[in-house]
């Protein structure tokens, strides 16, 4: 069963930059989000996951970027991105 992804505005309008840019960033965000979907309970206690309370987020490095994508698991189920936000120190 393939999870749907569901994106908020902001992260849609990223999803699509990243989509019409030159670079790698579209191609490793899907990474993470596949990574997600395929096992998002392991995904939730995974090294490269940590969980953001004050939003009831997830937040996954995008590994080769300066970007962080985060995210929560809704009924369905169904993976709601709710940013993908530049690293602060990035």
């Amino acid at each position: 069963m393939q999870i749907p992804v569901d994106f908020t505005d902001t992260a849609e309008a990223i999803n699509e930059q990243f989509y019409n840019s030159a670079g790698k960033e579209y191609e490793r965000l899907w990474d993470v989000l596949d990574r997600i979907c395929s096992d998002p309970d392991e995904a939730q206690h995974a090294p490269w996951s940590n969980y953001v309370s004050s939003q009831d987020l997830w937040g996954s490095k995008i590994p080769g970027t300066r970007y962080t994508v985060f995210w929560r698991m809704l009924p369905g189920p169904v993976l709601a991105v709710a940013h993908i936000l530049p690293d602060i120190d990035g």
